[in-house]
């Protein structure tokens, strides 16, 4: 009986020292964290450099609040007038070398390592609504890229509250693939806002969206909207979005006989960014009514050089065309594309 006693007071020891390791495993890591956080505003020296470096190796996302005012002070010293000695002349310092970027490389660091545990403070780093820090909060996350892609939260619950709206969605779209979640609100912003539209796209394409998503709201525009400088942001976002907006080539086709003479252009231009996706509508468009646009598929197709292979056929029918233009250019594509 006494033996098995002891046998069971040893095996309760052991355990309890088990549990003691295991929670001494968990839990210091919490300890020391609170310990530094609570001395980044001591007054001793020695002590705050200790706890920031510790914090910095842990990358401790309570550092983060820390490492901006920091940043603030140095960058708001940096642009400070300063008096001349005996004078009262002001100097301003110029943006050479820059200010100081210590402690924003050290805030990249920390959201490459830990962007997912960066979600609670940054949130509440916005949620104070100062412009000035969201801001940085938002070049933080954009300079981060795709590393800061699980900290894509923070910048989704601000579209539509009155933050700086582009640098988020150019920050949601530098996060790639990662930010797919937010691929319903950006077709939304598209849609709702022609200033965003173009930014909104380009971060799309860049997260990973279907272009059928994409691509309709920009050939929507081009085809009801009466207002010109719509209508070109729009063929100026499908120029950006080069060969994933292939299957808007043959909209853009038609766009070469516009009456609006700088759409016509960025039409033209957009079919020479979809490069080869964009050859069976340029083959198609050689046949069109509009001399205008036989002569813009024959010089898109001349730029393509001897990838436009494919369209020899159609180029040599232009040269019995009755409108000498079109006849040049066809005959310039030949050359390109056969190389001589």
């Amino acid at each position: 009986m006494m033996l098995r006693r002891r046998g069971l007071v040893v095996a309760m020891a052991c355990l309890a020292v088990t549990v003691a390791a295991w929670a001494g495993v968990v839990l210091w890591p919490a300890l020391v964290e609170k310990w530094c956080l609570q001395h980044l505003h001591s007054a001793n020296e020695a002590d705050r450099k200790v706890a920031e470096e510790k914090l910095l190796k842990m990358n401790s996302p309570g550092l983060i609040p820390f490492l901006l005012a920091r940043h603030f002070a140095a960058t708001e010293r940096f642009f400070s007038p300063i008096v001349e000695p005996g004078t009262d002349a002001f100097v301003h310092v110029l943006g050479w070398p820059g200010p100081p970027r210590e402690d924003w490389e050290k805030l990249l660091k920390i959201l490459r390592a830990n962007a997912r545990g960066a979600v609670p403070v940054l949130s509440r780093i916005m949620d104070q609504r100062e412009s000035r820090v969201q801001e940085a909060v938002i070049d933080l996350l954009k300079e981060t890229g795709p590393a800061a892609g699980e900290a894509f939260p923070v910048l989704l619950r601000e579209l539509g509250k009155g933050v700086p709206e582009q640098g988020v969605i150019e920050a949601l779209g530098g996060m790639g693939p990662s930010a797919r979640e937010a691929i319903p609100a950006l077709v939304e912003v598209m849609k709702d806002s022609r200033d965003l539209r173009v930014p909104a796209a380009l971060a799309l394409r860049r997260i990973g969206a279907p272009p059928h998503l994409v691509l309709p709201i920009l050939e929507e525009t081009l085809r009801k909207e009466r207002d010109p400088l719509s209508r070109l942001r729009a063929v100026g976002a499908i120029r950006f979005l080069g060969p994933y907006a292939s299957p808007s080539a043959p909209l853009l086709v038609k766009l070469l006989d516009d009456q609006d003479q700088q759409l016509r252009f960025n039409a033209d231009h957009a079919l020479y960014r979809l490069e080869e996706a964009g050859l069976s509508a340029l083959i198609e468009g050689l046949r069109a009514r509009s001399a205008a646009v036989r002569e813009g598929c024959a010089q898109n197709l001349a730029e393509l050089g001897p990838r436009a292979a494919g369209a020899v056929p159609a180029l040599e029918k232009c040269l019995s065309e009755p409108d000498e233009v079109v006849r040049r250019a066809a005959a310039g594509a030949l050359v390109r594309i056969r190389g001589r």
